[in-house]
């Protein structure tokens, strides 16, 4: 049985750069690189993309809780005269003929 020969770093990087499979590894050295750098469409891009993307999600999903919030809201006051009152005096100071308001900040 033959003795395999140790590489040195030098002879490995030599053997890596040439023929057939020196090939190979500047295609693969270029593809990356243009990947990564290239201007307008390159992986921090995508990165930075899948960010907003993620934090504009959070947003809507936070604005269609208190859309469903507010909609409940609208029907509690549109069918309860007690509760609609009570939101026009609180909100809008409104009150009864000869009845004092008050406000206290």
């Amino acid at each position: 049985m033959a003795k395999k020969k140790k590489l040195s770093f030098k002879e490995k990087l030599h053997y890596a750069f040439t023929g057939r499979v020196g090939g190979y590894v500047i295609i693969t050295l270029i593809f990356t690189a243009l990947l990564l750098f290239y201007p307008g469409n390159n992986l921090f891009t995508w990165i930075k993309a899948r960010y907003e993307i993620k934090e504009q999600e959070k947003l809507m999903r936070k604005y269609q809780i208190e859309i469903m919030e507010m909609d409940a809201r609208i029907k509690e006051l549109c069918t309860n005269r007690d509760t609609l009152e009570k939101f026009a005096r609180e909100n809008f100071h409104f009150a009864k003929p000869g009845e004092d308001i008050y406000l206290v900040e």
